[in-house]
């Protein structure tokens, strides 16, 4: 057995101290975990949907996994229908800017790309968000909500993200995504 597990599961019987207030164990979250490591990256952006059209976004995996954390959207009016589709065909590309969550961090191998060319949706990999608003004359639109978290996404895949209106009018729409790019295990060299 490695000795540093035996000192976690032995030491000074931990568990008595930590009851009677005389020791304590620290936790946090994997967001909060990956955010200090500088591995969770954001992106958002602001546009304006005609009726029923779609906005489509790429992510394009790099060699590790993603978790894609959070899709989130505000919208002026009716709502949208969010979805993910797996190994789109496009061409071209712009690459939009991510935004590491530790002000310290780099940049992931994962691209994120507007202005392509989309010659097949690919296949849909996930349930459709449905992100819809009030119905009424005097209420209308929605601020931001967060959707489909910790999607699993593949090393070396594109992903196409696509935005579709729901409103017989131009509306506009915030859309925001926040991601882990890494191994999918926390590490911890102690129990190694």
């Amino acid at each position: 057995m490695n000795p540093k597990f035996w000192r976690i599961l032995n030491a000074d019987n931990i568990m008595i101290q930590v009851v009677n207030s005389l020791k304590a164990f620290c936790v946090q979250t994997y967001d909060e975990a990956n955010k200090k490591q500088g591995v969770q990256w954001e992106a958002s952006r602001m546009v304006t949907v005609s009726s029923e059209a779609v906005v489509t976004s790429i992510l394009q995996v790099g060699a590790l996994p993603v978790d894609l954390k959070k899709r989130e959207f505000a919208y002026r009016q009716a709502g949208v229908i969010a979805r993910i589709y797996k190994n789109p065909s496009y061409t071209g590309g712009v690459e939009d800017p991510l935004y590491n969550m530790s002000t310290s961090g780099g940049l992931p191998l994962t691209k994120l790309l507007t202005g392509f060319t989309l010659t097949d949706n690919g296949v849909q990999c996930g349930a459709p968000i449905y992100a819809i608003g009030p119905d009424t004359n005097q209420t209308t639109g929605s601020s931001t909500s967060s959707y489909a978290t910790n999607r699993i996404l593949e090393p070396n895949t594109s992903y196409l993200l696509t935005i579709e209106s729901l409103d017989s009018a131009n509306q506009e729409v915030a859309a925001r995504i926040e991601f882990y790019e890494g191994e999918l295990d926390f590490p911890n060299g102690d129990l190694l």
